[in-house]
């Protein structure tokens, strides 16, 4: 068993612009830009081999993807917000009917597609959280040409994000 996520992963040049132009806030523990990812479903520990099958016949057009402003989870984690649109909210529900068909747990909190940029074991002041989310952003955009099954592993140099399997979108 693995601790498992689907997710789709961010192009490399757009995770280094978005590294560079993000406030993050005083305190706050940057993601390393390779682990940067729009989280569909966490599902936690699974056999891999099972969630491969159960999702592995998804079919899907790529999807466009955009930057929407900065935002917070309990003043402890820090994000990029991801435009919510109807693809992306289309494909997230398919993969949670497909996992929960085939009886895999997943997380079931509200889905709100982001890129997490930072986390804190203690919560951000309000005044430092609501100046990093007002800050502009600058748009970024691209396409979601597959959705990847994520390992995600606890090292002693911090947390390692393995891509298992990526299922491509529709040509």
């Amino acid at each position: 068993m693995a601790r498992l996520f689907v997710g789709l992963k961010v192009p490399e040049n757009i995770c280094r612009l978005i590294a560079r132009q993000a406030p993050l806030p005083a305190g706050a523990a940057a993601i390393p830009v390779q682990n940067y990812h729009v989280t569909l479903v966490f599902i936690g520990e699974a056999e891999a081999a099972e969630v491969k099958a159960a999702i592995g016949g998804l079919r899907f057009e790529p999807i466009a993807l955009y930057t929407l402003g900065y935002g917070h989870f309990s003043q402890k984690l820090f994000y990029l917000g991801i435009r919510p649109v109807a693809e992306l909210l289309g494909l997230q529900k398919s993969l949670v009917s497909a996992l929960c068909q085939a009886r895999v747990p997943v997380d079931t909190r509200s889905f709100v597609p982001h890129i997490t940029l930072a986390r804190a074991s203690q919560p951000w002041r309000q005044d430092e959280t609501e100046t990093c989310i007002n800050r502009p952003v600058t748009a970024h955009s691209w396409r979601a040409e597959g959705y990847s099954l994520f390992c995600s592993e606890l090292r002693p140099s911090g947390v390692c994000y393995t891509e298992i399997v990526k299922f491509p979108a529709l040509s």
